[in-house]
């Protein structure tokens, strides 16, 4: 990772971290687990491969980085399984609903620190919407 696109992902996680419950450091470490689980959803060659021929510029390949590393239904069924011993299908759907914001089918880096906000810091009524209506 080039030092402009650590630039880059520190000032996301700063943006992240105004909008959110979040601290700056929680932000950070929560980015990096959720690397860690959407790099296991790839199904390509480990460590990514380049687009294109020729070169790109660092907010570019953040970007195309970015995209790559989403988080499937499955993984993210997974995750909160495994922290949080969640096993009814029923509840695992709705929050993984409401964890895609945009309805494309995967958590995204914003919509997975967003998320985890309502559910983990935000207030019971919040939850209570945010799950259910």
């Amino acid at each position: 990772m080039t030092n402009e696109q650590r630039k880059q992902q520190s000032k996301q996680a700063e943006g992240l971290a105004r909008r959110s419950h979040f601290s700056l450091a929680e932000v950070e470490g929560l980015l990096a687990l959720y690397r860690r689980l959407a790099s296991a959803n790839k199904s390509g060659p480990a460590g990514g491969t380049s687009v294109g021929g020729g070169s790109t510029s660092a907010a570019a390949s953040l970007s195309v980085a970015a995209a790559q590393e989403r988080l499937d239904r499955t993984r993210f069924r997974e995750f909160l399984h495994n922290a949080f011993d969640m096993t009814d299908d029923i509840l695992l759907d709705r929050i993984f609903k409401r964890f895609d914001a945009d309805n494309d089918g995967y958590v995204g880096r914003e919509e997975w620190i967003m998320g985890l906000s309502t559910f983990l810091k935000g207030m019971h009524v919040l939850i209570a919407n945010r799950l259910f209506f």
